[in-house]
């Protein structure tokens, strides 16, 4: 029991992890698409001040998914903080820039990752308590690092993609160097060449 408890949360936390800092890697493809009036600069630094929004509600995410965790269960929680992650991010893929929605579009933005992070936040403490409760008191330690090692891999899988992706693209022409839909999409899923 101990090591499907520790599988499943670990991958839960990698993969909203993922999707978290997914934003942050794009950071430069989605900054003209909500901003398009500003300066590339200051597109850029308002898309990440948006990034950075995220992370001052994770700690309400933390209190709020504990207390649902106290309450329901930690399964219950940790459940609605995948559902979560995953529904804000499919709203935040589908979200029409500023030229479709005009200046609700940052607005409607800046929402959908404040629920990324009040998701993300929840999860990452939902998942710790989790396999805390669940494994052999001898071992908590143990499984307690294996969830944080689960967490690096979705960040570092996503960094070395989008660098190599880059890398590759400015080689064969400086002008694509911006991101395309689909580009990479299938060594995000495997390391296959």
């Amino acid at each position: 029991m101990s090591w499907r408890s520790a599988i499943a949360a670990g991958l839960g936390s990698a993969i909203e992890y993922y999707d978290f800092q997914l934003y942050a890697v794009l950071a430069v493809s989605i900054s003209p698409l909500f901003f398009p009036n500003q300066s590339p600069e200051t597109a850029l630094l308002s898309t990440l001040l948006i990034f950075g929004g995220a992370f001052v509600v994770r700690p309400l995410g933390g209190i709020f998914f504990g207390w649902l965790g106290d309450r329901h269960g930690r399964r219950t929680a940790l459940l609605v903080t995948v559902i979560g992650m995953g529904f804000a991010t499919a709203c935040l893929g589908l979200l029409p820039g500023y030229l479709t929605l005009g200046v609700l579009a940052p607005y409607l933005l800046l929402a959908l990752r404040f629920a990324q992070g009040f998701f993300a936040g929840g999860e990452v403490t939902g998942a710790a308590t989790y396999i805390a409760e669940s494994v052999p008191t001898e071992r908590r330690g143990f499984f307690g690092a294996w969830l944080l090692r689960r967490i690096q891999p979705g960040d570092g899988d996503l960094r070395a993609d989008h660098g190599d992706r880059s890398r590759r693209a400015v080689q064969r022409d400086p002008r694509r160097s911006r991101w395309r839909p689909g580009d990479g999409a299938s060594r995000c899923c495997c390391r296959c060449r």
